[in-house]
């Protein structure tokens, strides 16, 4: 018979722990650092409503899904909206599905983004899903190649050599412990975002901590990675998301305007693979968003799913009718269709963030003052 156990993030034994880790060992779908014990535990230190489900048949553990809890029985994936994947870790054939885990850990709704599924837990096609493409950098041969047409790569030869002429020649820092430098592209970064009108998704206290800590976490587990290019002596660009072993995973992506005539982003991007690679990372996440250019300087391409789920329960059941019946009403106002699927997107990244009442109201009408400045500007 399955059965879960609750625990709270601390209270997870190390064996549970081991066992979590030998499991994303030998599945490749689960090497994400995001998918890792570690992110959950680094996730525990700035909140307290991570909990993790155990799934047991008889006395052997066979899952565990980290999340937090939310009122109204309600869970998002542990670190959300940094979660760009969420799964249920498991071995192969686990036996049961996403509604039936759901209904154990006594949650009704579950809003999950990127969902990994090797094994089928949540089921084909996922309900109510919307797929997304998500890339990566696969840095495991010798020589990783990306799709850059030859007129692209001649343009970022031109910008490469004009950059060296006039600043300094580009060299990237992997791993960059200098403070300033991270601080730097925080600050870089939350200006954008209020230049574009969008929510501020570096303002809330656990994500400053969370960042903190990661920056200042030691090397050798779960710790953040800065990877800065620089021109000579001077910084251009930054990107900055955890890394575990061989795998990163960057969040955050800035640079600073001063220095947008050269394209610094599209130089980095370009340039990054082998100076990666040399640095022992042999797997560069940039997941979802911003596919305008994703596609040119990635090698590896993958579909993953963002769904709203419910558990197999009779609150679970009338939940789930009720978002279909909300579904069919917005599609019949297809005009309005693809704005309130903004509208709902923004609602929940800052619902996400911001775990107060006050906190939410803020960011919502920040959103409604701010949505004319947006337009036409990118959600990412």
């Amino acid at each position: 018979m399955l059965t879960c156990t609750l625990y709270k993030a601390h209270d997870l034994p190390p064996s549970e722990i081991a066992y979590w880790r030998d499991l994303a060992a030998v599945t490749p779908d689960f090497a994400s650092p995001l998918l890792s014990p570690d992110f959950m535990q680094a996730v525990a230190q700035v909140r307290d409503d991570v909990y993790v489900a155990v799934y047991r048949r008889g006395a052997q553990t066979i899952g565990f899904l980290a999340h937090h809890r939310r009122p109204n029985r309600f869970a998002r994936p542990v670190g959300a909206p940094f979660s760009d994947y969420c799964a249920i870790i498991t071995a192969p054939d686990p036996g049961f599905t996403i509604a039936q885990a759901l209904e154990l850990a006594g949650i009704d709704r579950f809003h999950v983004a990127g969902i990994v599924d090797p094994y089928g837990i949540f089921g084909e096609p996922i309900a109510n899903a919307t797929p997304e493409d998500a890339y990566a950098i696969d840095l495991r041969d010798d020589e990783p190649g990306n799709n850059v047409v030859k007129k692209l790569a001649k343009n970022i030869n031109r910008l490469r050599r004009q950059l060296a002429d006039q600043v300094g020649e580009p060299r990237f820092i992997i791993g960059d412990d200098n403070r300033r430098h991270f601080d730097a592209m925080i600050d870089l970064k939350r200006a954008q975002v209020r230049q574009t009108g969008l929510h501020d998704f570096l303002a809330a206290p656990w994500v400053q901590r969370l960042m903190d800590n990661l920056m200042a976490a030691p090397k050798d587990g779960l710790h953040g990675c800065l990877v800065t290019l620089m021109a000579g002596d001077t910084p251009l660009m930054y990107q900055f998301g955890p890394r575990l072993a061989d795998r990163a995973h960057p969040w955050i992506s800035s640079y600073d305007p001063a220095f947008g005539a050269y394209s610094p982003g599209q130089i980095f991007l370009n340039d990054c693979r082998m100076p990666l690679k040399e640095a022992g990372i042999s797997w560069y996440d940039l997941s979802t968003g911003q596919q305008h250019y994703k596609p040119a300087f990635c090698n590896h391409h993958s579909i993953v799913h963002n769904a709203m789920v419910f558990s197999s329960s009779p609150a679970g059941r009338f939940k789930q009718g009720f978002l279909k019946a909300g579904r069919r009403l917005q599609r019949a106002i297809r005009p309005v269709d693809h704005l309130l699927n903004r509208i709902d997107r923004r609602m929940d990244v800052i619902a996400s963030l911001e775990l107060d009442t006050v906190a939410r109201l803020r960011g919502f009408t920040h959103a409604v003052v701010t949505a004319p400045k947006r337009k036409g500007s990118s959600d990412a």
